[in-house]
């Protein structure tokens, strides 16, 4: 078992936490895993099979996954993930904005100024709303952010 799947495993129980809607993603996960990965892991395979269980259910399963993680690494994760949403669609960038700002409130980000510059983002969409700045600026801070601070996931 590679310490990405247990990052790619904690990163899934931070999106669980906040909604179920993942669970069927996280299905999906597990069989790809279990498609590729040359070690056979039970736990995978029972992981597969919860798409109709307790979110809290697949919750044990996951926080179960051999390996380790830092916060850090799944947040790189997470933002990773939130810049492959925005480069597939663009319009999605102030909802990616607020999600990044709910990240630092829940304090996943682990230097200050990091966190600092999660809260600017959000703000700068607030901002063009107001007309001070514009929706393109703000934009191209997104981008920046993500392309400082996400990693760098194979395609």
């Amino acid at each position: 078992m590679k310490n990405r799947t247990k990052t790619e495993a904690e990163l899934y129980r931070r999106r669980l936490a906040k909604s179920s809607e993942v669970l069927s993603e996280i299905v999906v996960w597990a069989d790809s895993i279990i498609a590729s990965d040359e070690v056979f892991d039970p736990l995978i395979s029972e992981i597969a099979m919860s798409g109709d269980k307790n979110i809290h259910y697949v919750d044990a399963l996951l926080s179960r996954l051999p390996g380790e993680c830092t916060p850090a690494e799944v947040s790189a994760l997470q933002l990773a993930h939130l810049k492959r949403q925005l480069d597939a669609n663009p319009l999605v960038a102030k909802s990616i904005a607020w999600q990044i700002y709910l990240m630092a409130v829940d304090g996943c980000f682990e230097s200050q100024e990091l966190e600092f510059a999660a809260y600017t983002l959000d703000d700068g969409f607030e901002l063009a709303d107001q007309g001070v700045t514009t929706a393109e600026e703000a934009l191209d801070d997104l981008k920046s952010f993500l392309n400082a601070y996400a990693v760098h996931l194979e395609a």
